[in-house]
C-alpha cells in the first residue's frame, strides 16, 4: 500500500469511529480499486517509459469507479459532520459562544 493509501485509510477509519459509520474494509472491491487507481495515477504522473502514459479503458473505468466510491465516502462524512456541527452549534446557544474542544465528539479518535 502506498503512503497516500495508508493516510486515506487512517482518515476514513478515524471518521468512521467519530461518526459511527462503516470502517474501510481492506478486502472490499472498492478499496482495492481505489488503491489500484492510486498506482495508475502514480504511473502516469511519474512515467519511467512512454508506455506508462497509456491508460486502458479498463483502467479508466477502475479509476472512475474508485473516484465515485471515494467521493461517496467523503460525502457521507460531510453529512455526518454537518449533523454534529448543528448539535454543537445549538449547545452554544446558536452562536452565543464557541463549543469547547472537550465537547468535540472526535477527540477520542485523535
Amino acid at each position: 500500500m502506498t503512503r497516500f493509501g495508508d493516510n486515506v485509510k487512517i482518515a476514513l477509519n478515524a471518521a468512521s469511529k467519530i461518526f459511527d459509520s462503516d470502517p474501510v474494509v481492506l478486502n472490499d472491491k472498492n478499496w482495492i480499486a481505489f488503491l489500484e487507481s492510486i498506482e495508475i495515477r502514480d504511473r502516469i504522473t511519474h512515467p519511467k517509459h512512454s508506455r506508462d502514459l497509456s491508460i486502458s479503458l479498463e483502467e479508466y473505468d477502475k479509476v472512475a469507479d474508485a473516484f465515485c466510491w471515494f467521493e461517496k465516502r467523503i460525502f457521507e462524512i460531510m453529512i455526518a459532520f454537518s449533523g454534529v456541527a448543528k448539535v454543537n452549534w445549538k449547545k452554544t446557544g446558536g452562536g452565543g459562544g464557541r463549543p469547547s474542544i472537550s465537547d468535540a465528539p472526535w477527540k477520542e479518535a485523535i
